[in-house]
Protein backbone atom coordinates (compact mmCIF):
# COMPACT_ATOMS: atom_id res chain seq x y z
CA UNK A 1 0.00 0.00 0.00
CA UNK A 2 1.31 3.41 -0.71
CA UNK A 3 -0.36 5.12 1.91
CA UNK A 4 0.83 4.44 5.50
CA UNK A 5 -1.60 4.70 8.43
CA UNK A 6 -0.38 6.83 11.16
CA UNK A 7 -0.01 5.29 14.53
CA UNK A 8 -2.46 5.32 16.56
CA UNK A 9 -4.87 3.19 18.95
CA UNK A 10 -7.35 0.48 17.05
CA UNK A 11 -10.26 2.06 18.12
CA UNK A 12 -9.21 5.64 16.94
CA UNK A 13 -9.24 4.79 13.17
CA UNK A 14 -11.58 5.80 10.96
CA UNK A 15 -13.10 2.79 8.71
CA UNK A 16 -11.39 3.55 5.54
CA UNK A 17 -7.94 2.96 8.23
CA UNK A 18 -8.97 0.32 9.74
CA UNK A 19 -9.51 -2.07 6.81
CA UNK A 20 -5.69 -0.62 5.69
CA UNK A 21 -4.33 -1.94 8.50
CA UNK A 22 -6.09 -5.08 8.10
CA UNK A 23 -5.12 -5.63 4.44
CA UNK A 24 -1.51 -4.68 5.13
CA UNK A 25 -1.42 -7.13 7.94
CA UNK A 26 -2.87 -9.91 5.79
CA UNK A 27 -0.43 -8.70 3.06
CA UNK A 28 2.54 -9.36 5.62
CA UNK A 29 1.58 -12.38 6.51
CA UNK A 30 1.06 -14.07 3.06
CA UNK A 31 4.51 -12.36 2.58
CA UNK A 32 6.25 -13.97 5.12
CA UNK A 33 4.08 -17.47 4.77
CA UNK A 34 5.69 -17.57 0.74
CA UNK A 35 8.84 -16.95 2.45
CA UNK A 36 8.68 -19.46 5.01
CA UNK A 37 7.04 -22.28 2.98
CA UNK A 38 10.16 -21.68 0.29
CA UNK A 39 12.82 -22.20 2.41
CA UNK A 40 10.99 -25.51 4.12
CA UNK A 41 10.78 -26.85 0.40
CA UNK A 42 14.25 -25.72 -0.18
CA UNK A 43 15.78 -27.58 2.89
CA UNK A 44 13.84 -30.48 3.21
CA UNK A 45 12.11 -30.62 0.19
CA UNK A 46 8.55 -31.16 -1.17
CA UNK A 47 7.42 -34.33 0.63
CA UNK A 48 8.32 -33.22 3.79
CA UNK A 49 6.88 -29.62 3.31
CA UNK A 50 3.46 -30.78 3.11
CA UNK A 51 3.68 -32.65 6.64
CA UNK A 52 5.71 -29.32 8.44
CA UNK A 53 2.86 -26.90 6.52
CA UNK A 54 -0.15 -29.48 7.93
CA UNK A 55 1.54 -29.11 11.46
CA UNK A 56 2.72 -25.60 11.34
CA UNK A 57 -0.83 -24.33 9.85
CA UNK A 58 -2.75 -26.01 12.78
CA UNK A 59 -0.55 -24.49 15.53
CA UNK A 60 -0.67 -20.98 13.50
CA UNK A 61 -3.80 -21.03 13.17
CA UNK A 62 -4.77 -22.36 17.41
CA UNK A 63 -2.81 -19.19 17.76
CA UNK A 64 -4.06 -16.46 15.86
CA UNK A 65 -7.78 -17.82 17.26
CA UNK A 66 -6.49 -16.89 20.35
CA UNK A 67 -4.81 -13.85 19.89
CA UNK A 68 -7.92 -12.29 18.22
CA UNK A 69 -10.54 -13.59 20.43
CA UNK A 70 -9.20 -11.46 22.88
Amino acid sequence: MSERISPKPLDQLSQRELVQWVMEGFRRTLVHYGLWLGQVDYQLGTRNMVDVEDTAGDRALSIMLSRLSK
